[in-house]
């Protein structure tokens, strides 16, 4: 949470959360979500290949978004795969997602 309020903070200098307006910090705490460090999913890197998440010319912008959508920020395959996983993201619902988008 603390990333993605950082990147709303406009400063030349080094930031943190106190740079951030109230309204980044309200819309990020109102996204507030919960994990279990056990993955409660099982979406795997090769269903992240087959929905285009990886192994694309545009895989990185596609886990951009998917990271904005949930709130997970951003990372390779294989972190997109394990926060997924951990937030108990359903296949399915990735699929829904993306299409949707």
């Amino acid at each position: 949470m603390r990333l993605w309020i950082v990147e709303k903070a406009h400063t030349t200098k080094k930031v943190g959360v106190e740079h951030a307006s109230m309204e980044p910090i309200l819309e990020a705490l109102n996204n507030v979500i919960t994990y279990d460090e056990h993955p409660l999913s099982n979406i795997t890197v090769q269903d992240l290949y087959d929905l285009g998440l990886t192994g694309q010319s545009n895989s990185k912008e596609l886990r951009y978004k998917i990271g904005n959508i949930y709130h997970i920020g951003n990372g390779n395959a294989k972190t997109m795969c394990q926060r997924l996983n951990c937030l108990g993201i359903t296949l399915e619902e990735l699929k829904e997602r993306i299409n949707n988008e």
